[in-house]
């Protein structure tokens, strides 16, 4: 009897949902990049903790790449030991050496995702029938995929 009854409100659940068949949620991923020619060495530390802080600051996920040349060595750690005290985990921080024959001397790049919100509409009465109710759902879980805990 109980088998009964989950088979015929199942069917009842189905037949009441409309299928999506197109899935206009977008996740962009975005990279920004800063590059310098380093003249002054506090000038660089300075242009590149506030460039990575103002994307900290803006986006809650963020990795962080810095490429710089041999000669750069000593600031990249001063800005690796600066970020890690700002709470930038060190798995989402990235050094890598080039070669002197580079362009610049030092490039930060930051590259994080972002859901573009789609409304969903609220549900009434009167648009019953045309109300997607697996837009709320899908827009927590694209949510909780770029933003999700540690």
């Amino acid at each position: 009897m109980r088998i009964i009854i989950a088979v015929i409100c199942s069917l009842i659940l189905s037949g009441c949902s409309q299928p999506r068949l197109y899935n206009d949620n977008t996740v962009e991923l975005i990279e920004e990049a800063l590059n310098l020619n380093v003249v002054s060495e506090e000038d660089a530390f300075n242009k590149s903790l506030s460039f990575i802080k103002g994307v900290k600051d803006r986006e809650r996920k963020i990795k962080i790449e810095i490429i710089y040349k041999p000669a750069m060595t000593d600031l990249v750690n001063r800005l690796a030991v600066e970020l890690s005290s700002i709470g930038l985990n060190n798995n989402n921080l990235k050094l890598e050496l080039t070669d002197a024959a580079e362009d610049k001397d030092l490039v930060v790049k930051s590259i994080y995702k972002r859901y573009t919100n789609h409304d969903c509409g609220e549900l009434s009465f009167h648009n019953r029938d045309e109300y997607r109710f697996g837009c709320a759902l899908e827009f927590n879980r694209n949510i909780s995929l770029v933003n999700s805990f540690k």
